[in-house]
């Protein structure tokens, strides 16, 4: 099975919330959400991870939350 992240063509070996991508794409996100939690980059700079997120189980809630935020 390929990655889930678009553009990667690389082998899913690993999962992110139930999701099947490759272990580069998980360690580009893990950095992302190293940094968003850490407050050094916006929602909208976790640019692996948004691409997705759609994908995630808890996708709905986040969203909501993302629109009354916006």
């Amino acid at each position: 099975m390929k990655c889930s992240v678009p553009s990667c063509k690389l082998e899913a070996t690993v999962t992110w919330t139930t999701v099947p991508i490759c272990r580069h794409c998980r360690g580009i996100i893990m950095h992302e959400q190293h940094e968003y939690y850490g407050g050094k980059i916006k929602e909208y700079e976790r640019c692996r991870y948004i691409r997705i997120r759609h994908m995630t189980p808890l996708w709905p809630i986040l969203k909501r939350e993302l629109m009354e935020n916006a």
